[in-house]
């Protein structure tokens, strides 16, 4: 398991991209993220480049849940696309222009 806490402020349209690994013996994944501002975006960058957004989780083994001040990813690994187990995954944290 590893954990991370961004210092500072995220700017509208700046992306923040953290890296994690995640190793051949890994079974599942669980990517949280947990803000007070309901304009933070969080997608998942698999090793092979895809890119899993809350609308294609589902189509592709992935669970995404939205609470308001805690979003998170959760599947099991490998997920059905080339490249998506063992390796440096991205999660990618955006802030929206305009606040929802």
């Amino acid at each position: 398991m590893s954990c991370w806490t961004l210092p500072g402020s995220c700017r509208p349209g700046v992306t923040v991209r953290i890296p994690f690994q995640v190793a051949e013996t890994d079974i599942e994944s669980t990517v949280v993220s947990l803000t007070d501002i309901p304009a933070a975006r969080l997608t998942l960058e698999t090793p092979g480049g895809d890119v899993i957004t809350p609308g294609t989780a589902a189509g592709v083994g992935s669970s995404f849940n939205d609470a308001g001040v805690r979003s998170y990813y959760r599947h099991t690994l490998p997920l059905p696309l080339p490249d998506a187990g063992a390796g440096t995954w991205q999660a990618v944290l955006e802030l929206d222009e305009k606040p929802v």
